[in-house]
């Protein structure tokens, strides 16, 4: 799913829309996310925390600050044991600069 582009420095937010819980305390042990920036070398995957609750929704987020990233196309997995049965959902998300616009005096 494609989540959009976003200036350097906006937060992404990623839905752990794989898992299911009763209680939310079985929520830390099954569900893992990581991100990694998509090109020549990819890099590191970096680990995502899934601690921010919408109670609304009933959805677990992570939250990913872009402050001191390259520009270019990230791309995140997340990853839910269900019941014995691992389910996996893809991010794609853009971080673009920041844009200074000159105007003429």
């Amino acid at each position: 799913m494609y989540l959009g582009n976003y200036k350097i420095g906006e937060k992404v937010w990623i839905p752990a829309t794989t898992h299911k819980f009763e209680t939310g305390e079985e929520f830390e042990a099954v569900v893992t996310g990581y991100y990694l920036l998509v090109g020549a070398g990819f890099g590191s995957a970096v680990a995502l925390t899934f601690n921010i609750f919408n109670a609304e929704t009933g959805v677990y987020y992570a939250e990913i600050d872009t402050t001191g990233f390259t520009e270019g196309n990230y791309i995140v997995l997340v990853e839910a044991t269900i019941d014995g049965v691992v389910a996996n959902q893809m991010f794609y998300f853009g971080v673009r600069g920041l844009v200074t616009v000159y105007l003429p005096d």
